[in-house]
């Protein structure tokens, strides 16, 4: 997980970019996060849980004797917290609405960090990715979300998705990135004067 891209993969990521907005004056900016949220806390969760039926099995065998019982019980509550709450155990153990928040939280937060909505005619899209929940938001700002139909973006975070599951991350990246940008060119092509708002690059958190 250190090396998320590679040096080559951040460049031809970057290239599309350019392409995609010299058809436009729309702008894209991708964002690829390890995780959108910390999720540790589900594994302590479930970690009492675990720990409050621990008690069943042992009345059931008739150790029952204090203070046997109890010490079992703050054991394996100890022993479950500690394993369960490791980052990518915890994630699975995280319910999938909850998972989908964090990722729809965490991009709304990088759309308004990186400045995606100043752009001039409010055209801007982020590409968001977060790795640990496997989930992929685009969020188009005003001015083309009320020109383009939300399922416009599917296909993007289709391809995504798809390539991330055979370990093919840049690949989805640059066809989400070309999609968008036919999107963004149908509807707000190039104007004279146009400056580039964004960075052309792509930012790994």
């Amino acid at each position: 997980m250190s090396h998320i891209l590679s040096p080559a993969e951040h460049d031809r990521i970057t290239q599309a970019i350019r392409r995609a907005e010299s058809l436009t004056s729309g702008e894209i900016f991708v964002v690829v996060a390890r995780a959108a949220g910390d999720h540790r806390l589900w594994g302590v969760v479930w970690a009492t849980v675990l720990a409050l039926l621990m008690p069943w099995p042992l009345w059931l065998s008739g150790l029952t004797s204090m203070p046997w019982p109890l010490a079992v019980q703050a054991g394996a509550f100890v022993i479950a917290a500690l394993v369960l709450s490791q980052p990518a155990i915890a994630v699975r153990l995280t319910p999938r609405s909850v998972r989908a928040a964090a990722v729809r939280t965490a991009a709304l937060e990088q759309f308004l960090a990186h400045g995606i909505h100043t752009t001039g005619d409010r055209t801007g899209v982020l590409i968001y990715v977060a790795l640990a929940e496997h989930g992929v938001e685009i969020i188009a700002d005003a001015g083309i979300h009320a020109a383009a139909a939300p399922e416009t973006w599917n296909g993007a975070a289709d391809a995504i998705v798809k390539a991330a599951r055979d370990d093919r991350l840049a690949d989805g990246l640059t066809a989400a990135v070309g999609l968008c940008g036919e999107t963004l060119a149908r509807h707000w092509p190039p104007v004279d004067g146009d400056r580039n708002h964004l960075p052309d690059r792509v930012v790994v958190l």
